[in-house]
């Protein structure tokens, strides 16, 4: 069938990388954000990705933001691909990006003072600046997904976030450029 060809092809399938290397996987920790399972998981990606996605292309722009999101997804995938490197279950969705664009915008409410009673708690326990709320969110990110029953790749959702987290960062100093 079809679907079953395109889901070969296009979603991101470890062993493919690490068992069977062809040109066309090098192309799957990109393509992988297109395909979904289902029109509610496309529809809430669509727009947590279209509220994220503005968000933080207020403070930089569209292209640096299109680059910081396919940045996410890859380091995503080669997250999901080090948990589970000879699975041939499909990765899908573009929840490691979308992770990605969160921790930035966490990051970026943070600095303009917008996540009101969060940081003053935090700062009242001593924890200053953006790094604890980020640490304790990827904490409460990887319990859930362990406790997910694996129903969900949150490896991957992990891998996107942290490297958006780093990526917002080193942007901010002026260290990276996209």
């Amino acid at each position: 069938e079809d679907k079953v060809q395109v889901l070969a092809n296009f979603s991101f399938i470890p062993a493919s990388i690490t068992q069977n290397l062809t040109v066309l996987s090098l192309f799957t920790p990109f393509s992988y954000n297109f395909l979904h399972g289902g029109w509610v998981h496309l529809f809430f990606n669509a727009v947590m990705g279209l509220a994220l996605g503005t968000f933080v292309e207020r403070m930089f722009s569209t292209p640096t933001v299109i680059k910081f999101y396919f940045i996410c997804g890859v380091a995503g995938a080669l997250i999901f691909l080090i948990f589970h490197p000879f699975t041939q279950i499909p990765l899908i969705g573009a929840s490691a990006s979308i992770s990605g664009l969160f921790a930035a915008s966490m990051m970026m409410l943070y600095e303009q003072g917008r996540l009101g009673a969060v940081a003053r708690g935090l700062q009242k326990k001593g924890l200053k600046g953006y790094w604890p709320m980020v640490i304790i969110w990827a904490v409460i990110m990887s319990v859930f997904g362990m406790l997910s029953g694996g129903n969900v790749a949150w490896q991957a959702h992990l891998g996107g976030y942290l490297c958006g987290a780093l990526l917002y960062h080193f942007m901010r100093k002026g260290k990276i450029r996209l």
